[in-house]
């Protein structure tokens, strides 16, 4: 038996950001920057200018 989650429309962009961040510091990770997830969020949170290669990679992605 399945049941379905109906999400509103809030729900479904906040989902759908959270993912396209997710996936975004990850691959910067794969592609060699040394930087934490909690440290790129943070990043992204409080829209401040990256100190430094690694985390401008983070954001860039």
């Amino acid at each position: 038996m399945t049941s379905q989650v109906r999400m509103t429309a809030s729900e479904q962009q906040t989902f759908l950001t959270r993912g396209i961040i997710e996936e975004s510091i990850a691959s910067s990770q794969l592609e060699g920057a040394n930087v934490t997830r909690k440290r790129a969020k943070e990043i992204i949170a409080e829209k401040r200018t990256p100190r430094d290669k690694n985390e401008w990679m983070a954001i860039n992605n």
